[in-house]
């Protein structure tokens, strides 16, 4: 069903643009002139939305926005389903930046193996990306026992020449979601480049789902330090698993892992956080006062004299202290991020890799905390 898209009612900010389908809202949009032409933004939608209102809504953006030769027209937005359905409707932009229409819309590209790779790497013109193909009926059916993917297949990556590269299993699906794959990717060798050894033990990201909780949407990712393996929801892989993951946590409250702001999206915020996860692995390995010692200091920063005094301030009977730390940690950081250290921390570290802006304040001290304990551990 066609969207027309309305402007906002009186009284909301100039520019506000709300796009309906016969009597339901789908999604709110700004709308601003720039030297250029015009941008819109996506700045809310529907949860979950099907795929075919999406295309809709583009379809009803680009009639209204386009000029006749098909420039000055910019859309903003880091929602990974909106992007991905955009690339494949004709528009064109970099992994985090602006889209904008092409000449002519155009069919998704190839989804098997040596397509996707050349797609991601398309994205990722500063990364050198492989591509392996897994086969074999014995692996296949030990790879659907282990991570509920049937089909799939491995891209690879490393951080620079003579390094070890991270395989990154991907689901082999028509309707996967290139630009988050190319997110993974970037994340994880971004943060390789940066940190060095520590964060070496990034050896494979598997887009899977392993256990109960990444089948059923309730976790984003986890992390096994003992063999250097992420596994990443691959309900993110795909248009059907986002928005089936969409509908299953639709009406879940607290709890929740911190957002991250655009331009990045929590791929490259649950990428970031599953891979500190590792890092700290490698840390308290190397010398496990290092990790006492950020806890100790970040606990300081937050009023108390222990990163475990805050999180243990949701307890009723806990000092004043440890429950206004415990409040700083949720506000700051996250509900999730209050639930353990060890989950505070990787929260902590998405927010800081993840910042577009000034992070709060003890995201801040953390970033300028890990910088010095791991200045040692860079190749």
């Amino acid at each position: 069903m066609p969207i027309e898209l309305r402007r906002a009612p009186e009284g909301s900010p100039a520019g506000l643009l709300e796009g309906w389908q016969g009597d339901r809202r789908v999604a709110v949009l700004a709308e601003q002139s720039t030297g250029s032409g015009t941008s819109v933004m996506l700045v809310a939608r529907e949860s979950p939305i099907d795929p075919s209102d999406v295309l809709a809504l583009l379809d009803a953006i680009t009639s209204r926005t386009r000029q006749p030769d098909g420039t000055g027209f910019e859309l903003i937005t880091n929602d990974p389903l909106f992007r991905d359905l955009a690339r494949g409707h004709g528009f064109t932009g970099s992994l985090r930046g602006s889209l904008a229409p092409g000449p002519e819309p155009r069919s998704r590209p190839p989804r098997d193996p040596d397509g996707v790779r050349d797609a991601v790497q398309q994205l990722l013109p500063d990364i050198p990306v492989g591509v392996e193909a897994n086969a074999g009926p014995t692996r296949s059916m030990l790879r659907r026992a282990v991570s509920g993917v049937s089909n799939t297949f491995n891209l690879s990556a490393a951080p620079g020449p003579g390094a070890t590269a991270t395989r990154f299993s991907v689901p082999e699906r028509d309707d996967l979601l290139v630009e988050s794959i190319a997110r993974c990717i970037d994340t994880a060798i971004g943060i390789r480049r940066r940190f060095g050894r520590v964060a070496a033990s990034v050896r494979r990201v598997s887009f899977d789902h392993a256990d109960f909780q990444l089948l059923h949407g309730h976790h984003a990712g986890s992390a096994d330090r003992s063999s250097g393996l992420i596994h990443m929801n691959a309900s993110y892989a795909s248009v059907e698993g986002l928005t089936t993951m969409e509908g299953l946590r639709e009406g879940r409250t607290g709890g929740g892992s911190a957002g991250v702001p655009a331009p990045f999206n929590q791929i490259d915020g649950t990428t970031a956080h599953e891979v500190w996860h590792q890092m700290q692995g490698a840390l308290e390995a190397r010398r496990s006062m290092d990790g006492i010692e950020l806890r100790r200091r970040l606990g300081e920063s937050l009023g108390v004299e222990t990163l475990e005094q805050a999180v243990n301030g949701a307890r009723p009977r806990s000092p004043e202290s440890w429950k206004a730390a415990h409040a700083r940690l949720v506000d700051e950081v996250s509900a999730y991020g209050a639930t353990a250290p060890l989950e505070a921390t990787a929260e902590m570290f998405k927010l800081w890799w993840c910042s577009s802006g000034e992070p709060s304040p003890v995201v801040s001290a953390f970033g300028e905390l890990i910088q010095s304990l791991l200045a040692d551990f860079k190749e």
